[in-house]
């Protein structure tokens, strides 16, 4: 699968649009296309599955461990399917997130999409992983 990159263009720390970027990119779509969920009142997670709903999807966020894979008890991923990594900013003290794709594993992920310019990345390995599911 192939991925576009599509950049954030609110670099705010902790309230830009790096969510909506991420977004964007995995659905392949323009960034005004997408709602930037960190702005919506309701909170990013009502405003993810408000917006993937229609889609019969909804946004899963699974806790990685210290490593930043997921945790024993935690089913595998399918390899190469792509999330969000949540991590630590390489440009501050705040939270960033990235497209990564599952590595063959299943369990771990590589960074595949910065939506920051400078395309750091995270400082360190992710704290959590978001997971698009298709609703049965």
């Amino acid at each position: 699968m192939t991925l576009r990159t599509v950049h954030q263009t609110d670099f705010t720390p902790s309230n830009g649009n790096a969510l909506q970027a991420c977004f964007a990119s995995i659905f392949d779509k323009n960034l005004e296309d997408v709602p930037n969920f960190i702005a919506d009142p309701r909170g990013y997670m009502a405003a993810i599955n408000a917006w993937l709903e229609p889609q019969d999807r909804t946004f899963v966020k699974l806790d990685l461990t210290p490593q930043g894979t997921l945790p024993p008890h935690a089913n595998a991923l399918a390899v190469g399917m792509p999330v969000l990594l949540r991590g630590k900013s390489p440009r501050g003290e705040h939270a960033h997130v990235v497209v990564a794709t599952v590595d063959s594993s299943g369990r771990a992920f590589v960074p595949t999409i910065d939506p920051h310019p400078d395309n750091t990345f995270l400082d360190g390995v992710g704290q959590w992983v978001g997971v698009i599911v298709v609703n049965n």
